[in-house]
């Protein structure tokens, strides 16, 4: 029963791990997403023209 508890434990540590690291990559998804429209932004003052 306590190996039981252990690894259960270990497994549900390893799930907020891994969801941990996933909204850190939604994070740092979101933030180049807004670079990258800011960056579009500054181009298309500068050529005068939208971009697609």
């Amino acid at each position: 029963m306590k190996l039981d508890l252990i690894d259960h434990f270990q497994f549900k540590n390893s799930i907020d791990f891994i969801n941990s690291h996933l909204r850190s990559i939604e994070q740092i998804h979101a933030n180049a997403e807004g670079h990258l429209g800011i960056a579009k932004k500054v181009l298309e003052r500068e050529i005068k023209k939208p971009l697609g």
